[in-house]
């Protein structure tokens, strides 16, 4: 909408000057961040992404894991810029499997809520 704003703008400034003609449109990553700051993603506004009450208190023992899963996925997101200067590799992702009820879900909430992140759930036949 901003860089539409400003070719809206630049066209009526040369329509004073009685010299309009169409002009290509640009997208400045400042248009991005602007509109970043005005819109809210679509799973936000339908429910499907909080950032949930679970902590690590909730997990119970499973200290190693824990430690595991806070090196690979909070550390990076909470200190980015420590993994920057230093030119740590962020591991791309991590998968959690094992059958219903042993605690996946519980650990990606804990996950989710020591990094600040949003957690949307989604179960596998969703994907397909």
């Amino acid at each position: 909408m901003c860089a539409a704003k400003r070719s809206v703008d630049a066209i009526e400034e040369q329509k004073a000057d009685g010299d309009a003609e169409m002009l290509p449109t640009n997208i400045t990553m400042d248009d991005f961040m602007a509109a970043l700051k005005k819109v809210q993603p679509s799973a936000k506004r339908e429910g499907f992404s909080t950032v949930p009450d679970v902590t690590w208190n909730d997990v119970g023992s499973l200290s190693a894991l824990k430690d595991e899963l806070n090196d690979c996925i909070c550390a990076p997101i909470l200190h980015t810029e420590i993994h920057e200067r230093f030119g740590l590799t962020v591991p791309a992702g991590v998968l959690l499997f094992g059958p219903p009820g042993c605690g996946k879900t519980l650990l990606a909430k804990a996950v989710a809520n020591a990094s600040n992140a949003n957690f949307i759930s989604v179960k596998g036949p969703e994907l397909i």
